[in-house]
């Protein structure tokens, strides 16, 4: 059974990979995506302080945030998200 940090942090981890995927197969406006980053980058922050120190996904999440910038402009939403996508590929 799940406890519900283990909870939280899959559903980070499928949020991101969701924002990748969507994002290379939307035909929208990159602009569409700073909310999604910016409130995707919030919840980030919020969850590595419940994450303990030596969890190596408080690592990657830390990488994750440091990727996203807390004022993403439109010009930096595909950037910013491939940027994502080759961080998950190399993975934790």
């Amino acid at each position: 059974m799940m406890n519900d940090l283990e909870f939280k942090i899959r559903t980070m981890f499928a949020k991101g990979r969701n924002i990748v995927y969507y994002r290379l197969i939307d035909t929208r406006e990159r602009a569409v995506y700073i909310h999604v980053l910016r409130e995707y980058r919030k919840s980030l922050v919020g969850l590595i302080q419940e994450i303990p120190k030596e969890n190596k996904e408080r690592d990657f999440f830390i990488k994750l945030i440091n990727i996203i910038k807390s004022k993403v402009t439109p010009e930096e939403c595909d950037e910013t998200i491939l940027r994502m996508k080759e961080l998950y590929e190399r993975g934790i």
